[in-house]
């Protein structure tokens, strides 16, 4: 059957669940995107490659675009600093200031990492100091306050390149998960 496009809030107290109204319609949100919940919006990337979201106290729909039109195609939200990053399908790494209400979006450079065209990123962790991008091909470090990238695989620290998902603990480490192995 086809791909079903809905989205359904679930009231644990009630035991009721709602279905959002025009979801299918005006989101355009895509299965293979993440999406988040702050601040009583759901933030989402949509099928088009624009940072969206959704209101859930008016029910309205909002789209971002970028300046140079880039696709986004990951992101997280910096909770701390109110800040969604993301990344472009260029690799670029992009940040959205929350508390404006026009389109302001900051780039980044991580260029400098050899290879970096070859490198496809696939999930993004935000902490307070560091933007994580995990790929296939290892692990970006892009460290916020000196504006520089690293780049770690398994030639130097990680004992597998795939990294599949990134977690963060209350201290700053980043917990990776890969194909047979944990790194720390």
């Amino acid at each position: 059957h086809p791909f079903y496009n809905a989205l359904f809030i679930y009231n644990v107290y009630s035991e009721k669940t709602r279905k959002i109204k025009d979801w299918e319609k005006k989101s355009l949100y895509g299965r293979g995107y993440p999406f988040q919940i702050f601040n009583n919006e759901v933030w989402f990337i949509d099928i088009n490659g624009t940072l969206s979201s959704y209101d859930i106290k008016t029910d309205k729909f909002h789209k971002y675009d970028n300046a140079d039109k880039k696709r986004l195609k990951t992101f997280d939200i910096d909770i701390q600093n109110n800040t969604i990053w993301a990344t472009s399908t260029k690799n670029q790494l992009v940040s959205f200031e929350l508390s404006t209400v026009k389109n302001n979006f900051s780039y980044y450079n991580i260029d400098g990492i050899k290879y970096l065209s070859t490198i496809e990123i696939t999930s993004i962790k935000v902490s307070d100091l560091w933007v994580w991008l995990a790929s296939e091909q290892g692990i970006l470090l892009y460290d916020k306050k000196k504006k520089i990238t690293s780049y770690f695989n398994r030639n130097n620290k990680l004992l597998n390149n795939s990294i599949q998902s990134v977690l963060l603990d209350n201290k700053e480490n980043a917990w990776f998960t890969t194909n047979g192995a944990i790194s720390f």
